[in-house]
Order: structure tokens, then sequence, then C-alpha cells
């Protein structure tokens, strides 16, 4: 199936999505996908476009597998997948480049989707730090912690027997 695809980086990533979620790990659809360009089952754009649909569908994963979960461990995930579907829109546009310019000083196309995924992950760390107060003001804003009624708190981590005395 993958062989067929025309050389289309976005459909690369749409399934590449697909194959994250179902393999529960992004890496181990970059190890396949390097395996597959390096035996030239798929073109080296679709194979780094596959990787970055890895990258998206692990945090499309997370916000899956924590949808019935308290308000704050969502807002994380969804933070998450924030920055990995900003960082999959800044780095598409690039992957020509990185095909043109960076994949020919490389051993092997294995060598280059490999470094391509770790490269997209330390360009969205490094690149996006700097905007992890803004991204959790907006996801406090989409996913807002609801109110506790008055007078309802009590602590949820003590012994029963310590709160008789």
């Amino acid at each position: 199936v993958l062989a067929a695809f025309p050389s289309c980086v976005v459909l690369g990533f749409t399934l590449g999505s697909a194959l994250g979620i179902g393999a529960d790990s992004s890496l181990a659809v970059v190890r396949l996908v390097a395996a597959m360009a390096s035996s030239n089952v798929v073109p080296l754009d679709v194979a780094l476009g596959l990787v970055l649909g890895a990258n998206l569908g692990s945090g499309l994963l997370a916000v899956l597998t924590t949808a019935r979960s308290a308000v704050s461990v969502r807002q994380v995930t969804v933070g998450n997948l924030l920055f990995k579907a900003l960082g999959v829109a800044l780095v598409t546009p690039f992957v020509g480049l990185w095909v043109r310019y960076a994949q020919p000083q490389l051993p092997n196309q294995t060598h280059g989707v490999v470094l391509f995924h770790l490269a997209f992950n330390i360009v969205i760390s490094v690149g996006f730090i700097g905007l992890t107060q803004w991204v959790a003001k907006l996801v406090t804003r989409m996913l807002p912690v609801p109110p506790q009624p008055v007078g309802t708190s009590r602590p949820h981590h003590l012994d029963p027997s310590a709160l008789s005395t």
C-alpha cells in the first residue's frame, strides 16, 4: 500500500499519524519507515512525512488515552499535541530542503529518516520552550479546571484514621 503512495508529504503524515496511534510509539514507526525508505519501498519525502505523522499521532494518542482523566491531566496532553501540531506545520514546508541538502551528506536513507526524527524533536523542544507559558495559558482557557464547591474540599491523601485526631 505504501509503495503506491505518490510523493506527497501531507498524505504521508496523515498515514503516519494513524500508524503512530496504532503502533503506540512514534519511534517504532520511524524505525519501520527508515527500513522502508532504505529499501526504496517509499520515496524519502513520503518517509519524512510519515515521520512527522508518527510524531503527531503519538501526541494524538496521548490526548485520546487521557480523554476521561482529570482536566489537569488532559491539559498537559493537549498542550503537547499543540506543540507537535505547530512543529509539523512549521517543518513540513522544509522537507524538500532536507531531501535536497541534508540527505546527500548522510551515508544512507536510514540515517536520514532517523536523524530527521531526532532533528524534528530537538527543534520543537528547543524552539518552543519559550512558548510554554503562552501555551499553558491557552490550554487553561480551552480546558478550564472546574471550581470546587465551597466546603467540599477535604484532604484526599491522608490516612482515614489520621482525620479523626
